[in-house]
């Protein structure tokens, strides 16, 4: 059976525990698999923030997420915010992106809605709890499981003092409006559609100085 080939080093997994990639190539595999959940736990032991206001969105195919076309953009908030990424194989920060196994997992094959949100319930609670961030934008079309997961806990940290301020981005009548206009050109994905980024320049601006003409 080959091994995943690492890129970027194995600080959370030790080489000796790497696996092949028919072990993890579909979401039901990520989801049950304990490399996931031994990598989130090193996360929680290894992760320091730099910053009180987190970013959160979803993961892309492209691996390192720091390649795509969607992370390039949002990536231009890291002066405000620490950069992470939810997905199948859990709660991921920017320094990890590049880390096993986190590099050429494959979660493309959803079959496990039910699991993905209480994985993503406890992951996503256990870390902001860890981590105290103050803010938290999570960048999460309506549409999709994630959003409702991400309202419930956030909503449930804001009411017990955890954080002091939240945002889920697009809403449903943004979302709408992005629906109708349709995709900007250079700008497929509907996570980095204008009305989005503006929405987040906003919230930021409430509680961050920014400076909006043209930051994009």
């Amino acid at each position: 059976m080959n091994k995943i080939k690492m890129r970027s080093g194995s600080l959370l997994i030790p080489e000796k525990n790497w696996v092949g990639l028919d072990e993890i190539n579909t979401e039901p595999k990520i989801l049950n698999h304990k490399l996931f959940d031994d990598a989130f736990e090193e996360i929680l032991k290894q992760y320091t923030p730099k910053k009180d206001m987190v970013l959160l969105s979803l993961c892309t195919k492209t691996r390192p997420y720091s390649k795509s076309t969607k992370w390039k953009y949002l990536s231009k908030f890291r002066t405000y915010c620490d950069l992470v990424v939810v997905s199948s194989g859990g709660i991921i920060p920017e320094p990890f992106w590049g880390q096993y196994p986190f590099y050429e997992y494959d979660g493309l094959d959803k079959d496990g809605d039910e699991l993905y949100c209480q994985k993503m319930e406890y992951r996503l609670t256990t870390f902001l709890n860890k981590f105290q961030y103050k803010y938290v934008v999570a960048n999460f079309r309506p549409n999709l499981r994630n959003t409702n997961v991400a309202h419930k806990v956030l909503e449930n940290l804001k009411n017990n003092n955890i954080i002091e301020d939240y945002v889920v981005v697009p809403s449903i009548d943004e979302y709408k409006k992005i629906q109708e206009n349709g995709f900007v050109r250079g700008k497929p994905n509907p996570d980095i559609d204008p009305i989005v980024l503006n929405k987040i320049i906003s919230f930021i601006g409430d509680h961050k100085k920014l400076k909006e003409n043209n930051y994009f």
